[in-house]
């Protein structure tokens, strides 16, 4: 049986695309996309090891075929981190940028130390020196008076933050915060916690230019902070009262 030209012409043309699809193929899979920098941003208690051991992308994966969306999902497991995105630097490096929770006390869980962010999130066996800590937290650290006095303290600018040496949450679930230089602030409950975290920082930096003795301070009513200096009477420094 004779065979067209129409009919060659139409086998040669799909041999010709089976091969450049294989050519194709070939080129992806070839070393030209082997990532030879997986490089890490944002860190800071987290190592770039870390991170690159956690989402599993490394030096040698192929960039065109790496799975970024699992090697994320995988990183935001980790309690330490907020979110993180990656992305391809064809031909051969892969960029992930990582948002890490801030850590803003720490404590005791049934026995083991335990660190707390600003979202509530605790990390049960970590540990950051120089974090206020947390005393009398009831239960376990998803209770809501540990997560409540998480965002006061992420509430703080770091300035006053690192002021702070303990936070007692007390059975009522108000906070009292005892800062260097024996200051001690009544804090009340956990709510207005924007408000409260500006009324503190106002109060000490009016104690800190008066150069003033301040033994107590009380921000339960934000809007009408007061001060104690020494032994003295209360004093409403940011509304001008007694």
């Amino acid at each position: 049986m004779q065979v067209s030209r129409r009919a060659v012409r139409w086998a040669t043309g799909a041999a010709i695309v089976v091969a450049l699809g294989a050519i194709a193929v070939g080129v992806t899979l070839s070393p030209i996309f082997a990532a030879d920098r997986v490089v890490v941003r944002g860190v800071h208690h987290l190592s770039a090891e870390q991170v690159r051991r956690v989402s599993g992308l490394s030096v040698g994966t192929n960039v065109l075929y790496a799975g970024l969306e699992p090697a994320m999902a995988r990183l935001e497991a980790n309690g330490w981190v907020a979110d993180a995105t990656a992305h391809r630097a064809l031909p051969a490096a892969i960029i992930i940028d990582v948002r890490e929770r801030t850590p803003v006390g720490r404590g005791t869980i049934e026995g083991r130390n335990a660190v707390v962010m600003a979202d509530g999130t605790v990390l049960v066996g970590s540990w950051v020196p120089g974090l206020p800590r947390l005393i009398g937290a009831v239960g376990s650290g998803s209770s809501p008076s540990f997560s409540q006095a998480a965002a006061a303290l992420g509430a703080l600018r770091r300035s006053v933050l690192d002021r702070v040496s303990t936070v007692t949450i007390r059975p009522d679930g108000s906070l009292a915060l005892q800062l260097q230089r024996g200051i001690a602030v009544t804090y009340g409950p956990p709510i207005e916690v924007e408000e409260k975290g500006r009324a503190l920082t106002e109060l000490l930096a009016w104690a800190d230019e008066l150069g003033a003795r301040v033994s107590t301070l009380d921000v339960t009513v934000p809007q009408a902070p007061t001060a104690r200096l020494g032994h003295g009477s209360p004093v409403s420094p940011l509304t001008g009262g007694p």
